[in-house]
């Protein structure tokens, strides 16, 4: 054991550099279990599905949503906008990228564009496709998907990529028409990319969403943040009983009877450390 001796303010500083390996297994044990009621509260709060399934009726959508764990958000775009659209009449307000709204970012060329059946968003004459960023990872997304303009206003295959990896074609028609489709994962997702193809020489977006409905992971209720409070004080606890013994070093069981002293060197923290009257030590 190495020790270094200094003065400091009529005081000895004493203090240990090698720690036993008997401080260190019991602090190596409560950090497994840290991480191991972590992992099995955030697994615990998914609900228990094999794979994603694709919907192509909204009313089959609510059903699988229904009882799913997590919040909920519903965007339409009626309501409230958030501030800094350009007002280029006709019902048409155009935003800069990326918009937020609902805690949905949108990265394209937003504008909120208003149709005979309400108001829409129009990735408007992009050079790239529509891109949805939800702020936490999301278990579901459905919407009502069309184009502003397709050639020749033909129907046309759109694109969704979701950045856990699923990719799916729908069939869509373009604006008034308008096709749902909806997704239902256990692998959380955090985007999502809509294309519908470009056209034109320059290959130019107008994907359009309307009605879009998110729900998102889960977060640990009060039940579980209690029960793993619980069981970290229980390792705490159980880490202090077990902390070696200042004389020995060994385990402290129950027939140590050891009583430091004063001039003893007994605190047994993250280090060995102790400041004591300057005296002789034995």
């Amino acid at each position: 054991m190495a020790v270094t001796f200094g003065s400091q303010d009529g005081r000895l500083s004493i203090y240990n550099h090698q720690r036993s390996n008997n401080m260190i297994t019991p602090r190596l044990n409560d950090v497994a279990l840290t991480l191991t009621v972590i992992v099995a509260l955030a697994t615990s709060a998914l609900p228990c599905a094999a794979q994603g399934v694709i919907y192509t009726s909204r009313g089959a959508f609510e059903a699988a949503v229904f009882g799913l764990a997590g919040d909920r958000r519903d965007v339409d775009f009626e309501g409230a906008l958030p501030p800094g659209g350009i007002d280029h009449g006709g019902g048409v307000i155009m935003y800069f990228s990326p918009f937020a709204l609902s805690r949905m970012t949108f990265v394209g060329v937003p504008v909120i564009y208003t149709t005979a059946n309400g108001r829409v968003f129009v990735n408007f004459d992009s050079l790239s496709p529509l891109m949805v960023i939800m702020d936490v990872p999301s278990l579901a997304f459905a919407a009502d998907f069309s184009a502003l303009r397709t050639p020749a206003g033909t129907p046309f295959t759109a694109t969704l990529s979701f950045d856990n990896g699923d990719v799916f074609t729908v069939s869509a028609a373009v604006d008034p028409n308008r096709a749902f489709f909806g997704y239902v994962t256990t692998r959380p997702f955090s985007s999502l990319t809509f294309s519908d193809g470009g056209w034109g020489m320059e290959k130019l977006h107008a994907e359009l969403l309307d009605n879009i409905t998110a729900v998102i992971v889960p977060e640990p209720n009060m039940f579980d943040l209690f029960t793993l409070g619980a069981l970290l004080l229980g390792g705490q606890v159980v880490w202090r009983h077990k902390r070696p013994c200042f004389r020995c070093q060994m385990v402290r069981s129950s027939s140590c009877t050891a009583v430091p002293r004063a001039d003893q060197l007994f605190r047994c923290k993250r280090t060995w450390i102790s400041y004591v009257p300057i005296r002789r030590i034995t």
